[in-house]
């Protein structure tokens, strides 16, 4: 139950959560909430995706031959479409957080931090419950608004930019994220024995080394896509 208890308290008391993930660090109960929050909003989110990969495809039309088009339309409304996302939705997650902890462990323990690999795996896992919130926030407006919520400030910019390089990196300024990482930096001072500042310092290299990749990604993306 106290694994349990720690994924509200975390929220409402970092400080004393953490404290207790330290002794006792169940790593698979907040990974596992993780994973289903993540998901839940891909389930909830596929048909208005599949719409707006759609509308992307056609905004791009031009570049591709009319069999290509065609093809590209039967894999998007193909049935295990929706496998295929859920599938690769439970992947990302599980990758994403063996990366993020293990760039965090690896940097902190650069820095002078000591912990086991299970006990920081226990405190990201568990700092990332505001991306869980996040994620059920996006699901509810979804669900009644039957339209796709965009991360951060993506939001400010018109749909069809909301994977440009600039909606990218307005995507990585997100309130929820911001949250997490503060949840984060809290974990690494006690967990690590970091102190603020080097626990703020690598919280922070963190995100922009994140960002960097995210924008180069997006670049190459639309450079190789011709958008």
């Amino acid at each position: 139950m106290e694994a349990f208890a720690n994924l509200f308290r975390v929220i409402f008391s970092p400080t004393a959560a953490f404290e207790r993930i330290k002794e006792k660090p169940a790593w698979w109960v907040p990974a596992i909430v993780f994973i289903l929050a993540a998901m839940l909003y891909a389930y909830i989110s596929a048909p208005l995706a599949t719409e707006f990969a759609q509308q992307e495809m056609m905004r791009q039309s031009s570049q591709m031959s009319p069999e290509q088009l065609e093809q590209a339309q039967q894999m998007l409304n193909s049935p295990i479409a929706k496998v295929i996302t859920m599938v690769s939705t439970l992947i990302a997650a599980i990758v994403s957080i063996l990366i993020q902890v293990g760039l965090l462990h690896l940097v902190s323990s650069m820095l002078g931090g000591s912990a086991r690999f299970a006990v920081g795996l226990a405190a990201i896992a568990y700092a990332n419950m505001p991306i869980v919130v996040q994620q059920l926030v996006f699901s509810i407006n979804t669900v009644f608004s039957k339209t796709l919520v965009m991360p951060g400030f993506t939001a400010m910019l018109p749909r069809d930019q909301a994977t440009s390089i600039l909606g990218t990196f307005l995507g990585r300024i997100d309130i929820f994220a911001i949250w997490s990482f503060a949840l984060v930096a809290v974990a690494l001072s006690i967990v690590y024995k970091l102190s603020k500042g080097k626990a703020a310092a690598v919280v922070i290299g963190y995100w922009t080394a994140g960002t960097i990749v995210a924008v180069a990604a997006s670049a190459i993306g639309r450079a190789v896509g011709g958008a």
